[in-house]
């Protein structure tokens, strides 16, 4: 939407463009640090953000798109260009797996990213249960955390909880 609001923006055509962010959780962002900001970035570009819609059709053939807002009920808004990401999961192969939790992610301890039941398991990235967005940017931080576990693991020595003061986060 950022990139969007940039180029019309920049092709003059804002001003008659209404941007509509609809998410189906209740905030912008999942990690708390980074939702103020983004909240204030959406404000400042006049984007309209429709918390607790979730989307669940499209009807392409009218332009509209079907939102669920609640116990059955649905608004259906119109639009002339969508892009649409689908929901964060996990593969079902993980899901079904002994490394899962009971959501179905990938069972792992949050400072440390070493999985709570097989210590020579790690995880990150989109099928993990860390408390971070299922994005590269969420790697980035992730990834150095599991290379000082893993080989602090094969040389016997205890996994560092300082890499970060913080749950793994971005």
């Amino acid at each position: 939407m950022y990139l969007a609001e940039e180029a019309f923006t920049k092709q003059g055509v804002r001003d008659k463009t209404k941007i509509i962010y609809g998410n189906a959780t209740g905030a912008m962002f999942g990690v708390p640090a980074y939702n103020l900001p983004l909240e204030k970035v959406v404000e400042r570009k006049n984007i309209e953000v429709k918390y607790a819609h979730n989307l669940i059709e499209i009807k392409a053939d009218s332009k509209e798109a079907v939102f669920a807002i609640g116990e059955g009920e649905t608004i259906t808004i119109k639009y002339d260009m969508i892009h649409v990401s689908p929901p964060m999961t996990t593969y079902d192969f993980i899901k079904t797996s002994p490394l899962a939790n009971g959501q179905g992610w990938v069972d792992v301890d949050k400072y440390t990213c070493q999985h709570t039941k097989y210590s020579n398991v790690f995880g990150l990235g989109d099928s993990s249960n860390l408390p971070t967005s299922k994005t590269a940017a969420a790697v980035r931080k992730e990834a150095p955390v599991v290379i000082e576990n893993i080989l602090a693991l094969m040389n016997k020595k205890i996994l560092s909880t300082n890499i970060m003061a913080t749950p793994v986060v971005l």
